[in-house]
């Protein structure tokens, strides 16, 4: 085979491996999509039943599924039914940056929205220290640092918080009127590690030694020494008389130690 007819093969199977993926890859973005319209539909039929909860859960659901802008209209109608106006006001704003090509009447009815509102609520403009720290506003995830939109919160007290992996949380507390707008930092700083623990093991402390005496003084010695010659002597004396029997034979059934 020439090196040109490799080439040619190495080249058809390359695109048509590509192709595969292709397509694959449309069928799994059209399942979605047609995931995503279902729980949007649902979501809808929710809200006109004014059942807002479900609502929001199913266009969140949809949003999750199939991210499309146009969705962020809807969560926002889900929100402000609740009485969410600030978490509502974010959701029109983004609406409005992200979805463009939205319909007309949409876009407008979330503009005359974002003015109605924006005067109810506080802005807070949070930068931190560091990136990739993790924002809440009174226990609500606003997203990683550096964050790239306002958050708007109701007037009156709230608590920043920012979190990173080795930092000592940071955390900020303010109060804001409506239609106030405020840029604030926080800061976090490392960690500081542990102490580490030092075992110490107390050594056994020996006796006191004492003067040393002479081995051959010891009378126990010498008394030991008396005993064991007089118990060979009368081993001698009395001979084979007191030797111990013979071992009896095997037919007798001598007992093995049991391992």
């Amino acid at each position: 085979m020439s090196r040109v007819v490799v080439v040619i093969v190495v080249v058809v199977v390359v695109v048509g491996a590509v192709l595969m993926a292709t397509g694959a890859a449309r069928a799994d973005e059209a399942a979605e999509r047609a995931e995503a319209r279902r729980l949007k539909d649902e979501g809808a039929a929710a809200l006109q039943r004014s059942d807002a909860a479900v609502a929001l859960e199913r266009f969140q659901q949809a949003y999750r599924v199939f991210p499309s802008a146009n969705l962020l209209y809807n969560i926002a109608l889900a929100l402000a039914a609740l009485g969410r106006e600030a978490e509502a006001l974010e959701q029109f704003e983004a609406f409005l940056a992200e979805a463009r090509e939205a319909p007309a009447d949409a876009r407008a009815y979330a503009a005359a929205q974002v003015a109605k509102l924006s005067p109810r609520m506080a802005t807070l403009v949070i930068a931190a220290n560091v990136d990739g720290a993790r924002v809440s506003v009174d226990g609500r995830d606003v997203g990683l640092t550096p964050l790239v939109r306002a958050t708007h919160v109701a007037p009156g007290p709230h608590e920043v918080v920012a979190r990173l992996d080795k930092h000592d949380a940071a955390r900020v507390h303010l109060e804001l009127a409506a239609g106030e707008q405020r840029r604030m930092s926080v800061t976090l700083t490392p960690a500081k590690a542990p102490p580490v623990a030092v075992a110490v093991t107390a050594s056994p402390v020996p006796p006191p030694v004492g003067p040393r005496r002479s081995i051959a003084k010891a009378w126990w010695l010498w008394t030991t020494v008396g005993v064991v010659a007089v118990g060979v002597g009368l081993g001698v004396g009395l001979g084979v008389g007191l030797r111990p029997p013979a071992t009896p034979p095997s037919d007798l059934g001598t007992v093995r130690p049991q391992f």
